[in-house]
């Protein structure tokens, strides 16, 4: 299923919850809404669903007008051929896992091979030995599958999905990650998926739509979300990093008036001398080392994390009030001096023209 929004508002009161959204989701695509609280993805999903009606705008499956503001039209949930998960799993605690999944596919009419669908959605969340239990008598992760079992139960062309991982422990997302990556590919679904994890949202996703106050601020695969934001909301939302002024002068990049690299251009930008940027410098960009040489920024090390593969350093660089962050295979200490060299080649610069500055909402 294709889904078009166009000019999307909506208002709670003197509160602009979503302002003019534009989005094109391709069938079979797996979208991801990602944005801190406050940003609208969720007042987003729940218009998709017709949940929530939106002040302005029209919105199309297919060929098909599900919403018009103008015309006034708006199919109702139950026609609009989705299934949702939510984060709460929303199991009926008296009916057993059969039931619940079953319950769906009565409430849209469906009866004949009712039993067949039921066990062959349990059998694609690897439940289908748990049919006559109740839900108290499930794992979180267990339960969160019967939720997913019934959501494609009745054959759905779109899924959304809302925070459904946020209640499980960490090591159970990742597993749940992959089942719900495997259910959509396997059926074929058009998948939306609202969350505020970048890590889920990196994961999952064929694109990502990061929100902020009720905006768009860049749709993108993860890796060019992840690479090349658009602006500073966007590197700062995603992924690890440092913002960072830096200056361009005879081909190279300078940082806090150190030459810190060579430099081919600023992305096909023309540059004057004496031009200064803001760079987000990612961790994996910075190298550590015990020793001064070219091109090595001196910091001291203000914090150690240790991650189990590395450790993730925060270096405050000497005489300045900027921070980088870096991964290290070895234990360096706090207060420890080091020196930095910076892969200046894969730096993303974000121009003063990228800059926008954005309205919170509540």
């Amino acid at each position: 299923m294709n889904i078009s929004l166009s000019g999307i508002k909506k208002n709670f009161g003197s509160l602009q919850a979503l302002r003019d959204i534009h989005l094109q989701v391709k069938s079979g695509e797996f979208v991801t809404l990602l944005g801190p609280s406050g940003c609208g993805k969720t007042t987003l999903l729940r218009i998709l669903a017709g949940l929530e009606e939106a002040d302005e705008g029209n919105i199309r499956f297919d060929d098909s007008i599900i919403f018009s503001a103008e015309e006034k039209r708006n199919v109702s949930p139950q026609k609009r051929q989705i299934g949702m998960v939510f984060q709460d799993f929303a199991l009926w605690p008296h009916m057993t896992v059969f039931e619940n999944v079953a319950y769906g596919l009565r409430a849209r009419g469906i009866r004949k091979g009712l039993g067949e669908r039921v066990t062959q959605a349990l059998g694609d969340v690897q439940l289908e030995k748990h049919a006559s239990r109740y839900p108290h008598q499930l794992s979180g992760g267990q339960q969160q599958r019967v939720a997913f079992a019934r959501a494609v139960a009745a054959n759905p062309k779109l899924i959304l999905l809302d925070e459904p991982l946020s209640a499980l422990d960490a090591a159970l997302r990742v597993e749940m990650r992959i089942l719900l990556q495997k259910l959509v590919k396997k059926h074929g679904l058009t998948a939306v998926y609202v969350t505020h994890d970048q890590h889920e949202a990196m994961s999952l996703s064929d694109r990502i739509v990061v929100l902020k106050s009720g905006e768009i601020l860049q749709t993108g695969a993860p890796e060019e979300i992840y690479r090349k934001p658009v602006d500073e909301n966007v590197a700062s939302f995603i992924g690890h990093g440092s913002l960072i002024p830096v200056a361009f002068r005879k081909k190279e990049m300078i940082v806090e008036n150190q030459y810190v690299g060579p430099w081919d251009g600023v992305e096909e930008k023309e540059v004057d001398a004496d031009t200064s940027f803001q760079a987000i410098i990612r961790p994996e960009q910075v190298a550590v080392y015990n020793n001064s040489g070219p091109h090595r920024l001196l910091g001291v090390v203000q914090a150690v994390s240790f991650l189990g593969e590395r450790y993730e350093l925060n270096i405050q660089l000497k005489n300045s009030d900027y921070t980088l962050m870096a991964y290290s295979g070895t234990k360096h200490t706090i207060g420890e001096d080091v020196y930095c060299s910076l892969d200046t080649g894969n730096i993303h610069i974000l121009s003063e023209k990228e800059r926008s500055t954005y309205h919170e909402t509540a």
